[in-house]
C-alpha cells in the first residue's frame, strides 16, 4: 500500500514512515511544554487513548466540524476530482488524521482511472493512514 518516495517502488500492506524527530526529541519537547504549563496541539492526538477519543468523537457525531466537512466531501468529491488535471497526480494530505476524507477523494480518483499515491504529513503517527486499508492497493 505504499509508494516508497525514494524508489517509487510499490509494496503492499506496509506504510513508509519518514521520521523527522526522534521519540526522545519529541518526549523532551513534551516535557518542556508541560514545564511551561502548555500543551501544544500537536500532542493532542499523540497517545493511543487520545487517538481513540478522537475517533469516537468523529464517529458519534458530536464533533460537528468533522461531520460537516465529511458531508461536503461525500456530496462533492466527484466535482472536486473533475476539476483536477487528467493523468497521474500526487496527493499530499496535511494533518491527515485518520484519512477518512482523503479516502473519499482517492476512491473518486480511482473511479476516473487515476491511481494516485498519497503522502501524509502529520505528527500523529497513530492515526496516519487508518482508513487507507479500505482502499485495496492504495499507495500511501
Amino acid at each position: 500500500m505504499v509508494v516508497n518516495s525514494l524508489s517509487k517502488e510499490t509494496t503492499r500492506d506496509t506504510i513508509q514512515i519518514d521520521v523527522l524527530l526522534s521519540e526522545d526529541q519529541i518526549a523532551q519537547e513534551f516535557i518542556a511544554a508541560l514545564a511551561r504549563h502548555e500543551l501544544p496541539e500537536k500532542f493532542f492526538y499523540w497517545f493511543p487513548l487520545s487517538i481513540r477519543a478522537w475517533l469516537n468523537l468523529c464517529n458519534d457525531g458530536a464533533y460537528r466540524n468533522f461531520i460537516r466537512s465529511l458531508s461536503v466531501l461525500q456530496t462533492h468529491a466527484s466535482d472536486l476530482v473533475s476539476m483536477m488535471p487528467t493523468g497521474p497526480i500526487e496527493v499530499i494530505s496535511l494533518g491527515a488524521g485518520q484519512g477518512t476524507k482523503d479516502l473519499l477523494l482517492l476512491k473518486q480518483l480511482r473511479q476516473t482511472g487515476t491511481n494516485s499515491p498519497i503522502s501524509t504529513c502529520g505528527c500523529q503517527p497513530g492515526t496516519t493512514g487508518i482508513s487507507m486499508s479500505d482502499l485495496p492497493g492504495a499507495a500511501v
